[in-house]
């Protein structure tokens, strides 16, 4: 008997879309810690400083775009955190947050409700807020569609292994991520 395949995801309004929260000393460069939920979220300054951190930086990275009012984006973040404690040393993991959807919108609630959402689903692994414009973040991040959740896989040399543009539940879906990011670690 064939199964229907749930398709799962929030499409974006060209009004308004969120910015880059930054959480980890390593994305400009730093010293990697391990983030945890208790880790403030930051704003990215510019989609720069978003394409600055979203470059694999000589480890296979994973990058997974999310907002907190997006229902299938939360509901896959306890899975996504799981899989990142799996790969932990071996891959790197990236939340991007698309709350801010207003220009001009207060940073201050919003980081402080991504924070809220990642600690209530166990999301340790670092998270930025995206600047607001849909538009620009999509050419910028060269991003299959305005829509979320996605997410993606990178080789440490930048290419992209795997996207995935809707939520991750299905158990083939789930093993074909997987297998992007054994490859992209094999890469290394």
């Amino acid at each position: 008997m064939l199964q229907r395949r749930r398709s799962v995801g929030v499409r974006l309004h060209r009004s308004g879309w969120p910015a880059l929260v930054l959480t980890w000393a390593g994305a400009c460069g730093g010293p990697q810690a391990p983030a945890s939920p208790q880790t403030p979220a930051l704003m990215a300054a510019s989609f720069e400083d978003l394409v600055k951190i979203t470059k694999p930086a000589g480890k296979p990275l994973v990058v997974n775009h999310w907002a907190t009012w997006c229902g299938p984006c939360v509901d896959e973040l306890p899975y996504l955190a799981e899989v990142a404690k799996r790969f932990e040393g071996k891959a790197t993991f990236l939340g991007v947050s698309w709350d801010i959807i207003k220009r001009n919108q207060a940073t201050g609630p919003t980081l402080l409700a991504v924070d809220r959402v990642r600690a209530e689903k166990g999301s340790y692994y670092p998270t930025v807020v995206a600047p607001f414009g849909i538009e620009e973040l999509a050419k910028t991040l060269s991003l299959d569609a305005q829509f979320i959740p996605q997410t993606y896989v990178f080789a440490p040399d930048g290419t992209r292994l795997w996207s995935f543009t809707r939520e991750i539940i299905e158990a083939d879906d789930k093993a074909a991520f997987e297998a992007a990011i054994e490859k992209a670690a094999a890469h290394q």
